[in-house]
């Protein structure tokens, strides 16, 4: 007796790739790929700034990312902001890095963890790239 198919498995799969650069970065994505097919589609015509802006809440949430990120901290009050920019080169700056290593905000004496960053850049690119795939797919 044949299986069912059930319905994930005619689901396209989806691949996205994540570039965290010391200045820039960006990410691509393929749908429906198969272990030969590696053509990735562009998530943005270009890469972007590695800066983030970080909300002083509890959660230290992700308040713009990019160049957004720089408009923000160009054009405003930074008191209930974090701003972060290049923050990779503190990798370069210790011989050891470690899950508790922590950061300096560029325009504050706060100290967040790298993980923190990481995360936050990688929930930011989660949600553009699966907004441009589901308007590409047609499933807004």
């Amino acid at each position: 007796m044949a299986s069912p198919v059930t319905a994930s498995a005619k689901e396209p799969r989806t691949y996205i790739a994540i570039d965290v650069g010391t200045t820039n970065s960006g990410y691509g994505y393929t749908v429906g790929a198969t272990s030969s097919d590696y053509l990735i589609q562009p998530g943005r015509d270009r890469k972007e700034p590695t800066m983030l802006l970080l909300k002083t809440d509890k959660e230290e949430s992700l308040a713009a990312f990019g160049a957004d990120a720089w408009k923000k901290y160009e054009t405003r009050d930074l008191d209930d902001f974090y701003y972060f920019d290049r923050f990779k080169m503190e990798l370069q700056q210790d011989s050891k890095v470690h899950g508790g290593m922590t950061i300096k905000a560029e325009n504050a004496e706060k100290h967040v963890s790298l993980k923190l960053l990481f995360t936050r850049v990688f929930e930011h690119y989660h949600k553009e790239s699966k907004g441009r795939i589901c308007r590409a797919l047609g499933l807004n």
